[in-house]
């Protein structure tokens, strides 16, 4: 299997079968680690990946099952790569910011104080909020990299 980014550098381990029911099956089973914002704002370890997925605004996966630290869930055979110039078009027109947002919504609508904190700060915030911020970090991530490359000759 190609080494991707999402485990940067965790066990992850892939079994496939070549024919099931008509096609082909991929599972995979990769370690979990704690939300590095817990870590860094409260130095909480609990792993929420299983409850944030099981609740009740989610669209149960029957293949997605958390172990402990171990994550096993399905892989889809026919799935692709989506290039960097389609992320970068799609998050400039706003459409992937938008989808992400109602995404973080529903991991947090489970919580009805939680879910109005937010909705009071979301309130507070201008329009373009969270783009400009994404804007932000694409340039910091960019210089970063150019200073790594100058650096590393």
């Amino acid at each position: 299997m190609t080494k991707g980014a999402g485990s940067l550098g965790r066990p992850r381990f892939v079994a496939y079968v070549n024919e099931w029911r008509g096609g082909p099956v991929l599972r995979e089973a990769k370690a979990l680690v704690p939300s590095a914002w817990s870590l860094a704002r409260s130095g909480d370890h609990v792993i929420r990946t299983g409850v944030i997925a099981a609740g009740k605004m989610r669209s149960p996966d029957p293949h997605f099952v958390v172990s402990g630290r171990i994550l096993v869930r399905r892989l889809s055979p026919n799935s692709r790569k989506i290039g960097i110039k389609t992320v970068v078009k799609t998050l400039l027109n706003g459409s992937m910011l938008e989808l992400m947002g109602f995404e973080i919504a529903n991991c947090h609508s489970d919580d009805p104080a939680g879910a109005a904190a937010i909705r009071n700060d979301l309130r507070s915030r201008g329009k373009d909020w969270l783009y400009e911020a994404a804007r932000s970090a694409a340039e910091a991530v960019k210089k970063e990299w150019k200073d790594y490359r100058i650096r590393a000759g």
